[in-house]
């Protein structure tokens, strides 16, 4: 199933985007990064992405 796929789920960040801005720092990686995502992501694009935003997450700035 593709992204673009008329039957896939979609999921919004927008939660995930407010908790980033309450909680980490400007310019932490991990919130520049999720900052720059729609707000709304088809699951597939979403969980290709939790793999990053995990690594960014537990990296030491």
């Amino acid at each position: 199933m593709t992204s673009d796929a008329p039957h896939a789920k979609f999921v919004s960040i927008r939660p995930l985007k407010d908790l980033v801005l309450a909680r980490f720092p400007e310019g932490h990686p991990l919130r520049e990064v999720i900052l720059a995502e729609r707000d709304t992501l088809s699951s597939n694009e979403l969980v290709a992405k939790v793999e990053t935003w995990v690594f960014l997450f537990n990296r030491r700035s």
